[in-house]
Parts: structure tokens; sequence; C-alpha cells
């Protein structure tokens, strides 16, 4: 092999770099089998591998189970299985088959008519003895073109140094079918340079397919290139350390572990990884050295802790086709490589994979996938935790094929670029949708970089996405992505960093403000510059940017995060690396589906009634969405923006996808003005219009002039370069056919102490070159200079052939092969414009369409409401009053608006509201009413007033005054007028002393009262004389019988009789008509939010107007009471006219019935408020007023819910 070919291999070239493989933890021990694994009763039960030897040779049986009695069994020879189906079963413990050194061929070989299954207790041992057989295509313990099932079993030990396309099982033809259900593959050694091409595990030939369902395949090893020099890093004899699926073999991943084995890749190989394999120096396709395509699809299991030279989880290269389908549970995870520390696909169209490092394509790339296609659809599964040595720790991607629209990229990480996914180079295009960028970062310690057009590149830069400059991006609206607001980065750029694009080159980056949801994402500079200081952050449009980029996500407060995250596919979370966290792209990347319908929407503010200039102030809108999204009722915002003066009251909210969750966008749209206290708002539908770009006047399509374009790439390292910090001239001639002139020269630089490649290979790019013929093509011919390989100045020429309509490019044959030289000079990208009439082509991308929504303010007859405060607490002699209270203006049962008020300097509870509309959107005139706040300690407060002279809130105080009268009594029961002896009363509540007592004496004519009794709720209150026991008492030495007559309603008289015998007399009992008040609750409107009803209510009894006795009412009771034995006339004579009132009760109006069959007993129903929506502007209010009162004090109790606090105003206006 000549060293210039030897230079081809690397399709991701790594330069001063001495690998060593990273240890691999220890290993994973696997389950046996599932329960349901069946239980084999022998046919025949073997003792020895002779005997196993004549039990599968014998014919007399099609389906035969051998049993293996428990022991040793040495494998002497190669044993086949032929025309039946075997399986092999341990009987009464292990069964192991191992090898020496005496025998290096297979156990058992199982032909294509035959089938084989391995049960539990049946083991294979290598026993470590290095087989150095030369043989190919074998198996160590297992050869089978036939069907083999593991249900069971262990596959260890074995060892090979030489040979190709070896494993310790074998399986290759259309009749090979390996099914694993469970059993080890486990400590195999395939990992030496000359035994190449093979697995560690199983090795799947062209037409084999295997299924695994479970079992573990762990702690093996595959070649890995053990010994590499510096220039030539990657192996030229790529093994698996899993499974090797090779073209034209299937792999399927349902279960089971692929675990802590290491290779070329780690754990699973799809495809050829061979520099030799495709011809890339094909100059047509019919050179082509083409491959069947290796399949795998990874629907379950867990593919761990593997390690890899390229690809530490899985590595598909040349052709190859990997599947993860949207219900995928797969887990990729925990692996290390090089690069791609969980996958790594790589089609070997291009070398270099890093961007200091020269480009080398194959001749015919725009031919290349089409028959050499390496495609990764994933839809799920996840990729987490991988990490990489230099890029790509979760996933490496050098192809076009590469679609990722779905599943999971988490936690891993890369010395270098792309912590998450990494792009190789140009011209690789990565798809990926509905992304969920977010708490990646930049912030891994790599040198900087300057690329080989002299760009410089900071490390830590792009948290979320990094450029490099020939990296390009575009984020389509739909299907896009969404770079969070979390990711970061150490030096710039937490969001995104873009560097500055090669001159002449046409690469940039072009970035969607719209999320998923449609919402609006703005993007700010965060460039070292705004870090330290030196500049402002300033928000981006980025479109085409092909300069130098470094920003970072600004997301506006209302902003529904969790319903982008809900409703994306693909998650790229929490990855590391130095260029780019979650994506690093030297290649493109395209983010979304491009030509899908957006609209425009242009909201326009309007003026109308009895407006001034100085009343147009500036107005912000929302434009949100609500709609059904997953089953569920969502309202999110789309943008907020501002309509000023400065423009005009007018802003185009732009590129909004036309469709959202299913819904046509503008059928769930709508707007909201934020601040419109003042005026009515009304909002117009949208209505679309037809906008008619400029054009000019269609003219005749006259045919054009024929021009050629192309591309011409350069050289890979020759010899002639080796020379340290040679400076050299190449000139590439090219003449014009006509006038023969020169048309380009360029100078390039050669370092080779940074790397060992020439660093300039951006392709030179020749256009509009006049040309006649209709043919253009690219050929080698007859050198110029033969025999001077090594010099620096190559002529290539135009030669017209009017016999084929064809002009060839002249390329000197000394480059397509000549030994020692360059790689060949490429001609790509031919391109001839004009010379016929052009043909109109439809443009892919449907016709944007514009709507217009119209927001107009009318300005408000304005209204202000006085409210007085009104205490009825006897001047506060409990010393109860509040410091603030809490009062709404309502319409309806609508809060319109709502202020603490509180006393001012001179004692005075009084506060305006102001600015009130006074009709509402229909024209009607409002009817505003008020209400307060229940004050802890006072009654229902009692409103008068209107909206015109303003309201009055009277709360009073529930005081009790309780008269009390002394009488004396003859021992007749007659009173006793001539007796003046004083006597002490005092006060009990619920029977308890409340220290309060009064005197009763000839002065006060025996008649007192216990004053400004504040009424607690279920307080009952007595009196007793001091000095009575037992109904008796002692006065002047005389024995008196006691008796307390009365009640706390009517007042309380204490008789005292003169006892003539030791039998105490009670004093005859007055006879006084007697009632009883019963009071119920009934609650309506909230049958549906039991939690939110009061656990009580307290309620108070009113006698002739004065409260007189407090109750709770509760669940437990029933929501019932009866107050019982209270008097029906007064001390006055006067009838008593009993009533009850109701605290106020958060959240509900109320309304007290009297029975019109009882007249003392009365029905309090508390109704449910529901909170109002604030009226949609252009929808008219609905005036009115809720009911509430009470049967003797009506009064409005219309609370909502809410506490006020801490300052001494507040005002919050609605309209």
């Amino acid at each position: 092999m000549s060293r210039a070919a030897k230079k081809l291999y690397s399709v991701m070239l790594i330069t001063v770099l001495v690998a060593v493989l990273m240890p691999v933890s220890g290993l994973v021990s696997g389950p046996a089998f599932a329960a349901d694994t069946p239980t084999y009763t022998p046919d025949v039960t073997v003792h020895s591998y002779a005997e196993l030897k004549d039990a599968l040779a014998d014919t007399s049986r099609s389906e035969v189970v051998i049993g293996l009695a428990a022991g040793d069994y040495e494998a002497t020879e190669k044993l086949s299985i032929t025309g039946k189906k075997v399986t092999l079963a341990a009987v009464g413990g292990e069964a192991r088959l191992y090898k020496t050194a005496a025998h290096k061929s297979t156990m058992l070989d199982v032909a294509a008519d035959a089938s084989l299954t391995v049960t539990d207790g049946v083991t294979f041992d290598g026993a470590n003895v290095a087989n150095d057989s030369t043989n190919d295509s074998e198996g160590g313990f297992i050869r089978t073109l036939g069907a083999l099932t593991l249900d069971g079993g262990t596959f260890k030990n074995d060892a090979r140094t030489r040979g190709k396309w070896n494993a310790p099982i074998y399986a290759a033809g259309s009749s090979a079918v390996v099914t694993m259900n469970g059993g080890t593959i486990r400590d195999n050694d395939y990992g030496d340079l000359s035994a190449a091409y093979g697995a560690g595990g199983v090795y799947l030939g062209d037409g084999a397919q295997m299924t695994m369902n479970g079992g573990v395949i762990t702690g093996n090893q595959a070649s890995n290139q053990k010994s590499f020099g510096i220039s030539r890093v990657i192996s030229d004899s790529w093994g698996a350390g899993g499974i090797n699926v090779s073209p034209g073999a299937t792999f399927t991943m349902n279960g089971g572990e692929i675990s802590g084995n290491k290779g070329g890749a780690g754990g699973i190989l799809a495809g050829f990884a061979d520099a030799y394999s495709t011809n890339r120096q094909a100059t047509n396709v019919a050179q082509f050295k083409t491959q069947k395509i290796a399949t795998v699809t990874l629907n379950g299991g867990k593919i761990s802790a593997n390690g890899g030279f390229y690809g530490g989880g899985l590595a598909a290269h040349t052709a190859a086709k990997i599947d993860m389908p949207a219900t995928s549970t797969v887990e990729v995870t925990g692996n290390a490589a090089i690069q791609g520390g969980g996958m790594l696909l790589s089609d070997w169209a291009v070398s270099g994979d890093d961007i200091a490092q020269p480009k080398n394509y194959a001749v015919l790339m725009d031919e290349w996938s089409k028959y050499f296609p390496v495609t990764l659809n994933m839809q799920g599964g996840k990729i987490t935790n991988n990490r990489s040595r230099i890029s790509g720790g979760g996933l490496f991607v050098s192809t076009n094929g590469a679609y990722v629209t779905g599943g999971v990229i988490d936690g891993n990480s890369a010395a270098k670029q792309g912590g998450g996914v990494y792009v190789s180079t140009y011209p690789y295009t990565l798809h990926l949708e509905n992304a969920y960028i977010e708490g990646n970062k930049a912030t891994r310690n790599f040198r900087n970089e300057t690329s080989e057009t002299g760009i410089n590149m900071y490390s830590r830069s792009g948290g979320g996405i990094w450029f490099c400059p020939t990296g390009s991006g575009v984020f389509y609206a739909d299907h896009g992505a969404f770079i969070g607001d979390n990711n970061d980065a150490s030096y710039e750029g937490s969001g995104l960093v873009s560097t500055r694009k090669n001159t002449g080159s046409d690469y940039s980056v072009t970035l969607t403000n719209r999320a998923n949801t449609g919402a609006y994402m703005e993007y700010v500079t965060d460039t070292r510059a705004v870090r330290t200081g030196s500049a402002q952050a300033e928000p981006v449009e980025i479109k085409n940017i092909n300069t130098d980029l470094a920003v970072k996500t600004q997301l506006d407060s209302g902003f529904d995060k969790d319903l982008v995250r809900a409703n994306s596919s693909l998650m790229i979370t929490n990855n590391t690396a130095s260029f780019g966290g979650g994506v690093g792209t030297n290649g493109n990347v395209v983010f979304g589906r491009p030509n899908a319908p957006l609209i425009d929407i242009a909201l326009d503010k309007t003026w109308s009634g009895n407006v001034t200039d100085a009343d147009k102030h500036d107005v912000e809108v929302e434009l949100r969405a609500k709609a059904t999204v997953d089953g569920e009722e969502k309202d999110w915002l789309i943008q907020r923006v501002k309509l000023t003066k400065e423009n005009n009251f007018h802003y185009d909210v732009t590129d909004l996808q036309a469709e959202l969750f299913g819904h046509k966008t503008t059928d769930i749209l709508y707007a909201k003005e934020l601040n419109s206290d003042g005026f009515d708002v009304t909002i117009s539908p949208l209505t679309e219009k037809t906008v008619t770009p400029d054009q000019p006047s269609p003219q005749p399509v006259q045919p054009t002039e024929r021009k050629l374009s192309f591309e011409l790439l350069r050289a890979e390292d020759g010899d002639k370069f080796a020379d340290k910090d040679r400076d050299f001239r190449v000139n590439y001639d090219l003449y014009d056919y006509t006038t023969s002139n020169l048309l380009t020269e360029e100078t390039m630089h050669y370092d080779s102490y940074l790397k060992r490649w020439v660093k300039s290979y951006n392709p030179l790019k020749f256009s509009d070159i006049a040309l006649k013929t209709k043919n253009v093509q690219a050929v080698y011919t007859e050198d110029t200079e033969p025999g001077n390989p090594y010099r620096d100045t190559y002529n290539l020429f135009l030669y017209e052939d009017t016999a084929s309509d064809t002009t060839y490019i002249l390329i000197p044959q000394v480059l397509a092969n000549a030994a020692d030289s360059d790689q060949p000079i490429q001609i790509r990208n031919i391109t001839v414009t004009g010379g016929e009439n052009p043909e109109p082509q439809p443009d892919p991308t449907p016709a944007k369409k514009y709507y217009t929504l119209t927001i107009d303010n009318k300005k408000k007859d304005l209204v202000s409401i006085p409210v007085t405060k009104v205490w009825n607490d006897r001047e506060n002699v409990a010393n109860s009053r509040p410091d603030h209270i809490h009062v709404r203006v309502l319409n309806g049962t609508a809060t319109v608006a709502e202020a603490d008020i509180t006393p001012d300097d001179s004692g005075v509870w009084k506060h305006t509201f102001e600015g009130l509309p006074k009709h509402d959107e229909a024209g009607n005139e409002i009817a505003y009413t008020v209400s307060e706040d229940a004050v802890p300690g006072y009654g229902t407060p009692q409103y008068s007033g209107n909206a015109t002279d303003g309201f009055t809130i009277t709360n009073p105080k529930s005081f009790l005054d309780i008269p009390v009268k002394k009488v004396w009594l003859t021992a007749k029961g007659e009173p006793d007028t001539q007796k003046t002896t004083p006597v002490t009363v005092e006060l009990l509540k619920n029977g308890a002393p409340t220290g309060q007592s009064l005197e009763l004496n000839s002065a006060n004519n025996f008649m007192s009262r216990f004053e400004n009794i504040d009424l607690e709720t279920n307080a009952t209150y007595t009196v007793h004389e001091v000095g009575e026991a037992d109904s008796k008492a002692t006065f002047d030495g005389t024995d008196y019988a006691v008796k307390v007559d009365g009640s706390q309603v009517e007042g309380f008289t204490v008789y005292n009789m003169p006892l003539e015998t030791d039998e105490p007399r009670t004093p005859e009992e007055p006879t006084a008509e007697k009632t009883k008040v019963t009071v119920t609750k009934v609650w309506k409107g909230d049958e549906k939010s039991l939690n939110t009803r009061p656990q009580d209510i307290t309620v108070t009894l009113l006698a002739s107007g004065k409260p007189v006795q407090r109750v709770t009412l509760t669940k437990q009771n029933g929501w019932k009471h009866v107050f019982e034995k209270l008097p029906v006339i007064n001390e006055n004579g006067e009838k008593i006219e009993y009533s009850v009132s109701e605290d106020a009760v958060a959240g509900y109006t109320s309304h007290i019935e009297q029975d019109t069959q009882n007249a003392y007993a009365f029905v309090i129903t508390n109704t449910k408020m529901v909170p109002t929506v604030p009226n949609t502007p252009g929808e008219p209010a609905k005036p009115g007023l809720a009911k509430a009162g009470s049967a003797v004090l009506p009064a409005l109790i219309a609370a909502l819910a809410a506490a006020s606090a801490g300052v001494a105003l507040r005002l919050r206006r609605r309209s």
C-alpha cells in the first residue's frame, strides 16, 4: 500500500493524539433468563465431548434435547449440527464446554437447515487461551448459518489474536436467525490488532438477523488499534466490543444489556469501517465499491459503560441504517470514546473532523450518499451521560442522513465540541426537530483555536449551540427549536455562538423567534464585551448572519416554558462541552421543517371619543392564544408589544406559525390590552388583508448567456510539504478558452508545528465563466509536465469540444493516482446557468398570509365615588377598631376597584374611588355598589347612599347591656319595702365569673345594669348574688332563700325571701311568657367545591334591634341553632321583636328569609359568588347588583376573598 493511500483513512482525522482506551468498569452480571423459560426434558444425556459428538450425529431424531451432565467437556474438534433442531440443557449442575490450545476452531457449527437452542447452566469457556489461527469468519464457540436461540447459557473467556471477521458467536447467511432471550456473553478478548473486523460478543455477517430480548453482553473486547502512530490514529481493523452488524445484516434490540465492552466501537458496530471499502478516489460511480446496508433497530434495552475509539455505545459506518422509534425505551448511557461518546455516524465521504485540520473529500461528493447512505432516525430513546475525549459527547454526525426528531440527549459531555450533539464538517447537514435545548453548558476548559483561515475561536462559548466558521444553521418556526434561557457559557454566548464565516463562503445562521407554541423569543447580545461592561446588551435579529455572533435568549415573564417543554419531542439538556454545550457543529444544522406557512399580524391602535393628544398614551397589548392542547384547555402568551406614538401605534407580529397544535392559529388568537384605564376598549376580529408586492411590469424573457461555475478542492498533505514553517505558492492556473487569462491565484501557509497538514483547504470557487457548450465534464488528462510530481504549480485547462457540445476541465493525470503525491485534486458542484429560456419554478414556500387587528380606545365618561366609614361601637369603648378596613367597588358581582381605608388625622374614615367608567360597553349606566370585607368583632355592615352622592358603611359593634334588679320579699312572699341591706351581684359568662359586679342598694333603688359587654359568640351570661350557696344566703343574721329569674335578653331579677324553717323555700317564680327563635343555614352554588366552604359561620340574635346573643353554626350542629327561653315582653312592658344577622362570609352572598308560618324561624341562604372574568374588550359588561339582606336589617354582603394588609391605601382598578 502506498503512503499516499494510507493517508486517506480518516473520516474524522485526529492529530497529535496518543489515545489509550478508557478503562471499563467491572463486569455486569446478567440475570438468569425470565421465569417463563421453557423447561426441557432431555431425550438423551451425555457425559463427554465424544458422546456429545455422537448425539449430534444421530440422525434418528429431527428434534432432540441433549442433556449435558454436570461437569467439564474439553472441546477437541468442531462438531456440526445439520438437518435437525438441537437443544442443549444442563443436567444436575453446570456443564462446561472449554477449550485448550490444541483446539483452534469453532466448537459447534450450525448448518443453514439446522437450529440450536442453549439454555441455562450450559457454559462455553475459552479458558483465556489465545487463538492465533488466521482463519476468517469463525465463531470461537458457535458458528451458525441457521437458527440460534439463547434462552440462557454463558459464553466467556474466549481470546483471538489473528484472523478477520471472527467472534465468539458468528452468524451469517439469510437463514441465520439469532434470538437472545437470556444468558451472558462476557469477558471475551478479540482486541488484538491482527484480529481485524471482529466482535467481542457476536458477529452478524451478510444476511444474518439477530433479535435481543434479554440477556447480557458485557466485558468483551474487539480490535481497536492498540498501537497507532501520531499521524495515523484510525484503525484499519475496527471491531465491535459487543455486536458487529456487518453490511447486509440486521440487529434488533428489544431488551437486555450491552455493557462494559470496548473496541473500535464499544457496544455495537453497524457497517464496515474501512478506508479501502468504498474507493473514495473514484471519478465515476462505476468505480464505487458499493456495500449492503447494515440495519440496527433499538426498541429497548440498555447500552451502557462501553468504551470505543469512535462510538462508545454505537458506531455506524459507510452504509448503515439506525432506527430509534418514538416508542423506544432504549438507554445509551455512560459510554465513552475518543469521538462520539454515545453514538457516532460516518459515511466516510469526508476526512478531517477537527476545525483546524484539512478536509479531504470523495471525488464524487454529490453522488456519495446514494451509494453509501448512513442514516439515523431517532424519534425516541435516551442518549445520556456519555462522554467524548474530543467531540460529540452524546452523538457524533458525519453524514447527511441523520434526522433526530425525538428522545432525550441529556447529561453528556465532550472535551471540545458538542457536548450533546456534534456535526463534524461541511457539507454534512443534521436535521433536528421540535428540540428543547436547555440547561447546557460551555464551561469545559479547552484551548482556544484558530481556523485554517485565521479566524479565532474562543473556548467556553455557546452554552446551547456553537457554529464554527464553516457551520451554518437555519431555525424554522415549524417543529423548530427552543434555545432556553438557562443555558450557560463561561466566556460568551450562553444561548448561541456563531463565529465569523470564511470570506466568500455562503455559511450563515438564521434563527426564528418563535417557539413551538408560537410564543416570541428574543435574542440579546451576550458577547465578551457585554460581560466585561464595555458594551450594552442589545436585541438582535438573526437573519443570514455571517459575522461573529454571541447571544442568549431573553423571555417575557409571561412566556409559558412548561407548555413549550411539554410539546417538545426532543430534549437536548444538561450537556457540557467547551464549544457548544448542547450542539456544536462544523457543518450544517437544520432545526425544524421548511416551507411551513407563516402569517403576519398587524396590530393597530385607534382612538375615538373626546380624545386629545395628551390622552393618547403608550399601550401594552398581549397577543394570546387559547385552545385545547393534548386534551387540556390552555391559555398562553404569544407576544407582548407596545403601541406608542413613536411607532405610530402600529406593530407587526411576524412569522407566526399558521397552525398551532392542530388549530388554525387565527382561530385561537385573541388580544388583550393591559392598561386601558379611562377608556372603553373594542378589539376588532382578525381580518385577512391582501398584500401585493411591488413588482416591475413583466418583460419578455430572453435567453441568458451560459455561464460555468465550479469548486476546486485542494490536495491533502503531500510529502513535499513536510518542511517546518515553509511558505509556498500554489498557482491553480485556470485559463479562459478564448483569452487564456489567469483567473485566480492564492497563497497558502503551512505550519507543521500545529498540524502536519496544509491549513488552507477551503474550496476555490470559480463562477461566471463564459461558456458556449451545453455540457461540462471534469476529466484527468495527460500531464503537461510528466515526471515531476513534486512541483508546486499545476495547470487546469478548459477544452471545448463542439462535436459533443462539451467543455472539459482538464486535470493533470499525475494528481489522480501518482504514488507519494497529493490526494487527487477534485472538481465538484459543476453548475451551468443560462443559455435557454428559464422555466418558471413554483416557490416551495406557501405564500404568507397577512392579517390586521385593530384595538380602539374610546375615552370613558368617568365618575368618582366617595365612601365614608361610620363606627357604631360606643366610641370604641372596647378599643377593638382595626387600623384599616378594605372596601371594594362592585359592578354586579365583579370587583372593579378596591382600597384600604384608614382614618385621617382628625379620625375621619373616608376614601374616594376615582376614574371609574360611568357606562358599560353597551352604553348603559353602571349601578355601582360597595362591599366591605368582614371586620372581626363587628356585625354585618350597613350600607346607605349611592354612587352619585357617595356611600356610607356603618359597622355595628355587638354590645350587650344586662339590667339587674333586687327584690326583698317578706316571709309571705310580698315585697319588703323596709329592707335596705345592700347586696352585691356578679356577672357570670358560661357559669364562670367575669370579674364584673354591681352593688344594689337603696340609693339606686336596688336596680342597675352591666354595660358594654362585648357580645361573644356562644356566650351565655347569668348573674350570681354574692354570698349565695345552694340557693341560700344570710343577711343581717337571717337566712334567706335566693332565686334568680330572667335572661341576658330582658335582664335578671334576684329575689330574697326569709326562711321560716330549716327547709329552704323558693320564692314564687313570677310567670312570664317565653318564646324561641330558630335559625337554619343553607348553602348554594358550591356543591362542586365543598372544600372552599367555611368551617363555621357566626349568627347574632337581635332583640328589637339590639344584639343579645351570638352562636356558631357548623356542619357538626347541622348548620342550625335554637335560641330558647326568650322573653316576649321587655322590662318596659313592650313586645320584643327578634331578628338575626350573619357575619359576612367571604366569597358568598347572604339572604335572610323569615318563615311565613313561624315568625321566629329564620333561614340564612349563602350563595357562592362566581368570580367574574373581566369583560373581553368589545363585549358589554353585565349590569346588575346581587341582592343580600336580613329580614329586619337589610344588608348587602358581597365579599370576594382577598386579604388586605400593610398599606395605608391600595387602589387597583379593573375595566
